[in-house]
């Protein structure tokens, strides 16, 4: 389930900003693998991360480490992240809602049962 939804974020944040994926090391590319590995460690293990970006597990750590001074003195960086963390967000909290619907309607179907067994 977390790869399907990480794997999901890192194709809208990539759609969305309009670059494709690749392992360039060319700036954009670099910031936007950055941005997305930070962002996405508020949620998931590092190795989740590094699995769907196809990076060593430390590298996330390495972005998570150097995230302030990269949103402070890294041109670029910070509209990436903004855009990773809009994008895992709204993704995050889909996830938990739709979590949180199944087992109200879980409930419901017990209290159904049980108010039909109630009738007999």
């Amino acid at each position: 389930m977390n790869k399907q939804i990480i794997e999901t974020v890192v194709e809208e944040t990539y759609n969305t900003v309009g670059l494709p994926r690749c392992k360039s090391r060319r700036t954009a590319h670099a910031q936007m693998r950055a941005a997305m590995g930070s962002a996405l460690g508020n949620y998931f293990q590092q190795q989740e991360i590094a699995d769907a970006l196809n990076i060593d597990r430390s590298t996330v750590c390495h972005y998570k480490r150097n995230h302030n001074n990269n949103l402070n003195y890294w041109e670029g960086y910070k509209s990436k992240y903004s855009i990773a963390k809009e994008i895992s967000d709204i993704k995050i909290n889909a996830r938990d809602k739709e979590a949180d619907i199944e087992a109200t309607l879980k409930q419901i179907k017990e209290l159904e049962k049980r108010l039909e067994y109630l009738k007999l």
